[in-house]
């Protein structure tokens, strides 16, 4: 399916709608510097609006609300909708799985709701939106022939609830069921599904998905905010800085199957982990050699990091422990 570039006469037709953010707020600043953005809603903030909140009123938010804030695009184009976004950050916090997946319905089902009337009141010629919130906005799309382009910010669902270890008894609740369903009717809905890499691609492809639906785009490094350190000579420990959730959609099997070809040789190595490591997943032996790493990366002091951080600090800590 070819979209004309003659269908955005005026400059500016595309609709994004994110109920929360993940790399939607890069491809909104894309399409805006191209002249092609016409409205940007998600569920965060503007980095505008945070900064015209009186102070006390910050120190209540939760951290995440500011560092998540998205970049000012103009009055006119984005929206914030927050709504959906809180109930399900409120939920994720809640101990009782079920609670949680009822959050996460709930809360995508409501932004899914506001956005499909914005459809229907501005008439874009393509809406990109997110699973579990495109379903109401693509049905309202097709009506008026609107381009609808599923962004797949991750791998299909089949593909993790097996590497997730997703119980039965949880994948058979009333919410997963829910939630499932409303994912099998966006990806049928969509005229062309955006994966950010091959993996993704081949998880929707097993699922029985078209292949000429399916558009890999990869997730790119801007390899020169590191250039300086690579022109350093080490010597030592190899030290390994892995930047994500340790999980296996985001490639730490990878990390690991390197740590322990070089113990094979003898070689000791050390990996940083910017992000959440994942102990109840790892420990059950989803990787290899994994319960050795993850441990020594825990009990390496100034080697490890936990949580998230800015990007400038992820930045500062690979300069300064010389990461390779």
């Amino acid at each position: 399916m070819e979209i004309s570039s003659s269908r955005y006469c005026d400059g500016r037709r595309i609709i994004i709608g994110h109920p929360d953010r993940q790399h939607s707020h890069h491809l909104a600043s894309g399409l805006f510097k191209a002249n092609l953005l016409y409205k940007y809603f998600c569920g965060q903030f503007n980095q505008h609006q945070v900064a015209a909140f009186p102070a006390w009123l910050i120190q209540l938010f939760p951290k995440a609300i500011i560092r998540n804030a998205v970049p000012f695009l103009g009055e006119s184009i984005h929206k914030a909708l927050p709504f959906g976004a809180a109930i399900n950050l409120i939920s994720r916090r809640s101990p009782l799985s079920l609670l949680k997946l009822w959050g996460e319905w709930a809360g995508f089902s409501i932004f899914d709701t506001q956005l499909a009337s914005m459809i229907e009141l501005m008439s874009p010629d393509v809406v990109i939106a997110y699973e579990m919130s495109a379903f109401k906005t693509f049905k309202a799309a097709k009506k008026k022939n609107i381009v609808c382009i599923l962004d797949a910010a991750a791998c299909h669902y089949r593909l993790q609830d097996e590497r997730l270890n997703i119980t039965k008894s949880e994948a058979d609740s009333m919410p997963a069921r829910l939630i499932r369903a409303r994912k099998d009717i966006e990806v049928s809905l969509a005229d062309k599904i955006i994966c950010p890499s091959r993996l993704s691609a081949d998880s929707y492809l097993a699922a029985g998905v078209p292949e000429n639906k399916i558009v890999v785009n990869t997730l790119g490094v801007d390899s020169a905010v590191f250039e300086a350190a690579s022109r350093i000579f080490r010597e030592g420990t190899p030290r390994f800085v892995f930047i994500a959730n340790s999980a296996f959609v985001k490639g730490a099997d990878f990390v690991s199957a390197a740590i322990a070809d070089l113990r094979k040789h003898n070689i000791p190595a050390i990996i940083d982990v910017v992000g959440a490591v994942r102990l109840d997943v790892v420990s059950s032996g989803s990787y290899p050699d994994s319960k050795s790493w993850v441990p020594s990366a825990r009990s390496s002091g100034s080697g490890f990091e936990q949580g998230r951080l800015p990007f400038a600090s992820i930045t500062f800590r690979i300069f300064r422990h010389g990461g390779s």
